[in-house]
């Protein structure tokens, strides 16, 4: 069973990250990440058992309903090359470990997300692959119904990034929905909690997500670093915010 997690991050994300009074994770909207089917890619298979269940609830189906999935990646690879290259600005970067029970227990007690394992698939088992994503999202959330079913689409991707082996943390952000036959369907974002920042894209929009300290239990300093003066520096600004029992070492991997 998978014990830890890991972030992979550049410098100035770890600074982000590491705040004074917890930590703080950024959550991007679906189609802000690297793959531009993003979400979008499931959502178009799953249109059909939305319709019978819309139909078995006795509620509205709008076939152009939005849902607008934030996402925190991780990853189950310790000191991953091609992670490093991706994420860890090319080993000059950060991975943060976490634990995943600890992570698991504070989004179970808070009722704000959910923790899942991503779901690779192509064209011959999208479908199967996104049945039992459905199925373990709605055993974890206890529920059953049109908008876990859109939910669960965020949980599926292409096989083409199966060697991400990702987990996610899921939020959800939306006003509402009216499903009720005699009232229209309201599909709309809440801005309310949003931020935004820049990227490759533009401006984004971004959510923070924060999560107590003790669940980090590790930094691993890239290997394009000069890792005895950052293990240093790392030691230094973790106890400056008073992060504790955190321990650093560095990637296995040389420049």
């Amino acid at each position: 069973m998978q014990q830890q997690l890991y972030h992979y991050t550049d410098a100035k994300g770890l600074m982000g990250i590491l705040s004074e009074n917890d930590i703080t994770l950024w959550a991007t909207r679906y189609d802000c990440l690297n793959d531009p089917l993003e979400y979008i890619w499931a959502q178009e298979h799953i249109k059909p058992h939305i319709e019978i269940l819309a139909h078995k609830e006795k509620k509205k189906y709008d076939p152009e309903m939005k849902m607008y999935p934030y996402i925190v990646s991780f990853c189950e690879k310790k000191d991953d090359l091609c992670m490093w290259r991706l994420y860890g600005d090319n080993g000059r970067g950060f991975i943060l470990e976490f634990d995943i029970e600890g992570l698991q227990n504070f989004i179970d007690r808070d009722k704000f997300g959910i923790l899942q394992k991503v779901k690779y698939a192509n064209d011959d088992n999208i479908n199967q692959m996104i049945s039992q994503a459905i199925k373990e999202y709605n055993y974890v959330k206890g529920s059953d119904d049109i908008i876990d079913c859109y939910n669960a689409c965020a949980l599926v991707k292409k096989d083409d990034y199966e060697f991400e082996h990702e987990y996610r943390l899921l939020k959800s952000n939306y006003d509402c929905f009216e499903f009720n036959d005699s009232k229209e369907v309201y599909d709309g974002e809440n801005y309310s909690d949003l931020l935004y920042r820049e990227s490759s894209l533009g401006i984004i929009p971004y959510m923070e997500i924060k999560i107590p300290k003790e669940i980090l239990k590790r930094i691993i300093i890239g290997y394009g670093h000069c890792q005895k003066s950052q293990n240093e520096t790392i030691s230094n600004l973790l106890h400056s915010r008073g992060y504790k029992d955190v321990k650093i070492c560095t990637s296995k991997f040389k420049y």
